[in-house]
């Protein structure tokens, strides 16, 4: 979630603001860099086909360059309460990984 979150190619937070955040805030600003993503994949998806037509005439069909539609999950959503759990497991550890790095600088 850490890398995800302050990655430019991800959601480009900040560290504090990616642990700032609630779980449901995670979710829906990853939902919303999906969209944008595969929003981004078919419009270059619509260019090369465009491209390709003018050269090739006709062999290609424009599905053949558009990404997959995601498949709907038939999976039951996630409990908020899990995600909340899951969430602060991964803040504790990161906390603590920073606790003994320092730690360890201050012993050396």
């Amino acid at each position: 979630m850490w890398a995800f979150g302050v990655s430019p190619h991800g959601l480009a937070l900040t560290e504090s603001r990616v642990w700032g955040i609630t779980p449901r805030e995670y979710a829906a600003l990853k939902r919303e860099w999906k969209q944008s993503r595969l929003h981004l994949d078919y419009r270059f998806g619509e260019l090369q086909y465009t491209l390709h037509k003018a050269h090739f005439e006709g062999r290609f069909k424009i599905e053949d360059f558009l990404p997959e539609k995601p498949k709907e999950s038939a999976a039951k959503p996630v409990d908020w309460r899990v995600q909340k759990l899951q969430w602060e497991q991964a803040a504790w550890s990161f906390k603590n990984g920073q606790k003994k790095m320092r730690e360890q600088r201050g012993a050396a």
